[in-house]
């Protein structure tokens, strides 16, 4: 029975090594349940027997993995910054089939951040073409997506989701949360509600790295780069990782009380908070139909979240 991977495997490669020309396709997995850090070939990591049909699989590749690693390398090539937009200037994404494959990754790894066995995708890649699509532009419409590069003295882990959420911190309403799916150990693809605009790169930065040490709620698996279990040696890894995403997770949880608090005073004003996304993080999804959120106008609530500042920054 085929092994069908619920995160990429051409994406998972480049965890491992360069070497000869090609990639080694062997890659270090931390499992924070047990402890334990080991070596596997990329064929056996985030993977289960028989996730699909043959005929899905065709699908799956065609519309999602080939485009994406095409993008994942162009955008390689092409980097001048650490703040390339994607859908700007000369970073336009112009190829159909690359910006339908974005929208759709998005969806389909928020999906299995809920559950890696999600049957998401295949309700998805029963729409046709065109109706997948109209799904795409609906999210590209909705949602500024970048690419962004952590500092060379950085790195990325990718989780066993493929996705993990941050909070981006915006000029106006504070931290809102934001998607980022992995590229490789130092890029992400990021979206966020449009209406939110770019964030700083400085207040960026430890936010994008720091939070992908996260594995998702019921997973324990991270993939580190070849590079860091080389350089910090295997004991130091298993003794920092648990700390690190401890920390982690206390930030978040500092981060949502603050949001929180914000979100009441902009209800007690009589609006709806800002809504972080359009209805594509829920397991269950209507393709068909994505929800529209929008955020409580500027004018009425700016001078109200200026006088909190302090409650709801990340820190």
């Amino acid at each position: 029975m085929a092994n069908d991977h619920y995160v990429p495997r051409g994406v998972i490669k480049y965890w491992s090594d360069w070497t000869g020309g090609h990639w080694s396709n062997v890659v270090w997995v931390f499992d924070f349940a047990t402890g334990e850090l080991r070596r596997f070939g990329t064929r056996q990591v985030f993977a289960a027997e028989g996730l699909n049909s043959p005929e899905l699989e065709q699908r799956v590749n065609r519309l999602v993995e080939a485009p994406l690693i095409r993008f994942i390398e162009g955008d390689s090539r092409g980097r001048l910054n650490p703040d390339t937009f994607v859908e700007g200037g000369e970073n336009k994404v112009r190829d159909r089939a690359i910006a339908r494959a974005l929208a759709i990754s998005f969806v389909v790894q928020s999906a299995r951040n809920a559950n890696p066995t999600s049957d998401s995708l295949s309700k998805l890649l029963t729409l046709s073409d065109p109706e997948l699509d109209s799904y795409a532009d609906h999210f590209w419409q909705q949602h500024l997506i970048g690419t962004f590069t952590v500092p060379y003295n950085a790195t990325l882990f990718l989780n066993e989701a493929g996705c993990y959420w941050f909070p981006y911190p915006t000029p106006t309403y504070g931290p809102v949360w934001a998607m980022a799916l992995p590229l490789n150990p130092r890029t992400i693809l990021f979206a966020v509600r449009r209406e939110f605009g770019m964030a700083n790169n400085e207040q960026i930065n430890g936010l994008i790295s720091g939070y992908s040490i996260l594995a998702g709620a019921g997973k324990s698996k991270v993939v580190l780069h070849n590079a860091v279990v080389a350089t910090h040696g295997a004991e130091t890894i298993k003794r920092e990782l648990p700390l690190m995403r401890d920390a982690t997770i206390a930030h978040m949880a500092t981060v949502r009380a603050a949001a929180a608090k914000r979100d009441e005073l902009i209800r007690f004003l009589g609006f709806e908070p800002p809504v972080a996304n359009s209805g594509w993080v829920r397991e269950e999804m209507d393709f068909n139909r994505p929800s529209i959120g929008t955020a409580p106008p500027l004018a009425t609530v700016i001078q109200v979240l200026e006088q909190v500042r302090g409650l709801h920054q990340p820190r």
